[in-house]
């Protein structure tokens, strides 16, 4: 098992990985938002988002609460939607 951040996943592939905190209130991070402005806090998240996607071979599971980030695609037939209970 290997847990880091985005950084420090680039360059690794892993069987699963798991992108968590994918909420408007996370991601673009709000500091970011404030440090950066939006368009270039959009860009950095989305680069990074990308990098942590495209580490995963075969499952790739995405965790928000609250209202997805608008970072990513809407369409729901791209997703496999698990509720939690």
């Amino acid at each position: 098992m290997f847990y880091g951040t985005y950084h420090s996943a680039k360059g690794l592939e892993f069987d699963t990985v798991i992108l968590p905190h994918l909420s408007n209130a996370y991601l673009p991070s709000p500091a970011d938002v404030k440090a950066l402005g939006k368009e270039r806090a959009d860009a950095q998240a989305t680069n990074l988002l990308y990098v942590g996607a495209t580490r995963a071979k075969s499952s790739l599971i995405l965790t928000y609460s609250g209202e997805f980030t608008e970072l990513l695609p809407k369409q729901r037939f791209l997703y496999a939607i698990m509720e939690a209970s």
